[in-house]
């Protein structure tokens, strides 16, 4: 087999999660497969792992299990596999139907690793730092009042725009809030990332894709709005005028273990989000 080593990490509190990751593990150790079991915790930034090396992490929850496990287990080079209980699951691979046929066959090494960039982002002077997968998102909490957002990216000149919140999202992460925002989607696998304004006012504002190697620099230019940070939709930071939100994409990556047929446009057209034939207008549905 391919992998001898095997995390499995269970959404919180789920019964179906817990069912299918017993019956996961029997079918793992069948195969002589070591493998060790783990909750995914609302509490603490870390799961500890007693197995002295893995060489597969799977998920078992929805997108949002896959992105608390993701920032929680620091094995970079370890390869992660979803298993899907949400609604969407963009990250997710597998579906429980005939989930031991395509798991088989990814043990016999019949599968593709997909490789995404993720955001490094620290906020200046002296304050927090990490790592974000999908996004990083700027936002006002308090008073529905517009921020005035300075941005500058790498050597370019620094503009302001009126808006609600910027997102800057990675490939992986351009389908999630800022798809929902109407900014562009990302190939998984393409080395940049996005700039995305939250309902700027008076006039559309254009999205932009930078290359890897930007730098961006992210200011308010005024304290009257109570302002927030929010990272992967699942970290909260306090932001003010005084500081500085400095972002640049990681030289680190992370990997998603992928079937070989699997795409972007195979699973828009599998949840519905493209279509093959226009779908006719009805009044009905409004």
């Amino acid at each position: 087999m391919y992998f001898q080593k095997v995390l499995l990490v269970l959404k919180y509190e789920d019964k179906k999660a817990l069912l299918l990751g017993q019956e996961i593990k029997s079918f793992l150790e069948s195969y002589g497969l070591e493998v060790e079991i783990f909750s995914n915790s609302l509490l603490g930034t870390t799961i500890q792992i007693d197995l002295p090396r893995v060489d597969l992490i799977i998920v078992i929850g929805g997108d949002g299990t896959f992105l608390s496990a993701m920032r929680k287990i620091n094995l970079p080079a370890v390869p992660f596999l979803g298993f899907n209980l949400g609604r969407l699951g963009f990250m997710a691979e597998l579906e429980i139907e005939n989930w031991k046929k395509d798991l088989e066959r990814i043990l016999r090494g019949e599968f593709k690793l997909s490789k995404r960039l993720e955001l490094q982002y620290k906020v200046l002077p002296e304050g927090e730092e990490g790592l974000a997968i999908n996004d990083v998102v700027l936002h006002r909490t308090g008073l529905a009042r517009l921020l005035e957002i300075k941005i500058k990216i790498g050597d370019e000149e620094e503009f302001v725009v009126r808006a609600d919140g910027v997102i800057i999202f990675t490939p992986t992460g351009s389908t999630a809030y800022n798809f929902s925002a109407g900014g562009p989607i990302l190939m998984p696998e393409i080395q940049a990332f996005g700039l995305n304004f939250i309902c700027p006012f008076l006039y559309p504002v254009p999205s932009f894709v930078v290359p890897e190697t930007s730098k961006l620099k992210i200011t308010l230019a005024s304290s009257q709005v109570e302002t927030m940070l929010t990272i992967d939709g699942q970290r909260g930071i306090n932001f003010d005028s005084e500081q500085e939100l400095a972002i640049e994409a990681s030289e680190r990556r992370f990997l998603i273990v992928q079937k070989p047929q699997s795409g972007l446009i195979s699973k828009f057209k599998v949840k519905g989000i493209l279509n093959d034939r226009p779908v006719p207008f009805s009044f009905k549905s409004l």
